[in-house]
C-alpha cells in the first residue's frame, strides 16, 4: 500500500466538505420549498370561499376562486411591507368575510423567474408586477384558514399564501 501524500489528504478532505455541505444546502432548500401551511393537495375537496364561510370551515382548504384584482392592505399581515390582497369576484363574500393575503416574497420569487407583466400593465398597476397574471383568471391554492370571530357573531375567514408551493393552478376563466 502507498502512503497518501498531503495533497491528496487534503483533496479527499476538501471533497468531502463539498458532499457534505451539498447534502445539508439540498435539505435547506427542500424544507423551505415545503410550507407547513401546504397541505397534500391530493386530499382535500376543491372549496368555493362561499362554502368556507357559510360552513364555518377552518384549517386545511384547497380553495378555488376568480380573482377580480389585487390591492394592498395591512390587515392582519406580521409583514413590514404591506402585502397583496385577492379581491375576488363571483362571490357572496366579501374581503371582510373572506380574505386571501399572498406575501410579498410570493410576487418577488415570481419576479426572479421572470414573470411580471408588460411595461404598459405595470404602468397601469403601479408597483404589482404580476396583476395580469392572477386578474380574471381562476386560481386554485392550498393553505390553512384561520378563523378571527368579529362583532355580531360574524368571522373573517383569512387564507395566507406564503410561498409559490401553495398555488396549485392559475388558468383562465
Amino acid at each position: 500500500m502507498s502512503p497518501i501524500t498531503r495533497r491528496q489528504a487534503i483533496t479527499a478532505s476538501a471533497a468531502g466538505s463539498v458532499a457534505v455541505l451539498a447534502i445539508a444546502s439540498d435539505a435547506v432548500i427542500q424544507s423551505k420549498s415545503t410550507s407547513p401551511d401546504a397541505p397534500k393537495a391530493d386530499t382535500l375537496q376543491v372549496l368555493t370561499p362561499d362554502q368556507i364561510v357559510e360552513g364555518k370551515v377552518e384549517g386545511p382548504v384547497r380553495v378555488e376562486f376568480v380573482v377580480e384584482s389585487l390591492f394592498r392592505y395591512s390587515g392582519l399581515s406580521t409583514e413590514s411591507e404591506w402585502p397583496l390582497n385577492f379581491k375576488l369576484k363571483g362571490v357572496k363574500a366579501t374581503n371582510q368575510e373572506f380574505n386571501v393575503e399572498v406575501r410579498n416574497s410570493v410576487f418577488r420569487r415570481l419576479s426572479e423567474l421572470g414573470v411580471e407583466d408588460s411595461p404598459e400593465e405595470s404602468r397601469k398597476h403601479g408597483d404589482v408586477a404580476v396583476h395580469r397574471h392572477f386578474v380574471g383568471k381562476k386560481v386554485r391554492v392550498n393553505g390553512t384558514i384561520k378563523l378571527y370571530p368579529k362583532d355580531g357573531g360574524r368571522a373573517l375567514y383569512w387564507l395566507r399564501i406564503d410561498n409559490l408551493d401553495q398555488i396549485a393552478s392559475v388558468r383562465r376563466e
